[in-house]
């Protein structure tokens, strides 16, 4: 997938391609692509599709990811969370007809057994001390396979790893490509061997979950992270600005936000501000 050679973004589709062509990264302005069309940087995404066929071709695996959902389903009745399959979201989408896109594909989340709950992580981190070189990670964890087996290496699946030099600035450019084929495995990969069973097979997989550390939680859900003016995902809180002066012959500096408990008797200046967060703050209930 060509991407920003600064890590801005991806681009998957073929209209962002073709904008890209002409006028370069949306984000920073870098070329793209060089005078033959060719792109300067790729994303190389790894399918997900072929090692699901996998996975079932391999009758272990295939007989623990189908048992361990289904008798921990019959054997649980503990009201504490022992897993992913005993928590509210898990049980709200068994009663859910699964869609994509909008559109209705005519059977319920996860109503068989063969049925895959998969997790997508992400994560920074900085290949060099001195460099500041980061690398993101993003990679698949099967959750219908028993926790003792689940985070062994040889059961995470790599999608790919966006390589830097900066952390990416639209995250969710790289998932345009990923969305793509999870589309294609909630409709079903057909003829799939179960080598438990012995016999082929519809498989479907269905994304349950996707996490990281808080600054990729932030870039995925398109937050601004802990400068912005509402930092917190779990919460409303809204910060005050700092007024800065802008030093002479330079570009302004960004807003920068605080958080008293009791906003100052004076920010009135964006009552559109003033009227989202409201004059104080208890702390015992955010």
């Amino acid at each position: 997938v060509p991407m920003c050679p600064k890590s801005c973004r991806a681009f998957y589709k073929a209209a962002d391609q073709e904008a890209a062509k002409r006028d370069g990264c949306p984000l920073c302005g870098a070329q793209v692509f060089g005078a033959d069309g060719t792109p300067f940087l790729n994303w190389e995404y790894l399918p997900l599709t072929p090692r699901i066929q996998a996975f079932f071709q391999n009758a272990d695996k295939s007989r623990s990811s189908q048992l361990y959902r289904s008798l921990f389903e019959q054997g649980s009745g503990s009201p504490v969370i022992e897993d992913i399959f005993n928590c509210e979201w898990y049980h709200k989408l068994r009663r859910k007809w699964a869609k994509f896109r909008g559109e209705d594909l005519g059977f319920l989340h996860f109503s068989l057994m063969t049925d895959l709950a998969l997790g997508i992580w992400t994560d920074g981190f900085s290949l060099f001390k001195r460099l500041g070189h980061d690398c993101w990670p993003i990679i698949v964890i099967n959750y219908s396979l028993p926790p003792s087996q689940r985070f062994l290496r040889e059961n995470i699946w790599l999608l790919g790893i966006i390589p830097g030099p900066l952390a990416p600035k639209d995250l969710n450019s790289f998932f345009e490509v990923i969305v793509a084929e999870f589309g294609r495995l909630m409709r079903g990969l057909d003829n799939v061997w179960d080598a438990y069973h012995k016999r082929y097979f519809t498989a479907r997989a269905f994304v349950i979950l996707a996490g990281g550390d808080m600054p990729a939680v932030a870039k995925l859900m398109n937050f601004k992270g802990h400068a912005g003016m509402a930092p917190c995902r779990a919460c409303r809180i809204v910060g005050c600005q700092w007024e800065t002066q802008p030093t002479p012959g330079k570009r302004p500096p960004p807003p920068h936000y605080y958080f008293p408990h009791t906003a100052p008797d004076d920010w009135n200046k964006k009552p559109q501000f003033r009227d989202l967060r409201g004059k104080d703050y208890d702390i015992r209930s955010l």
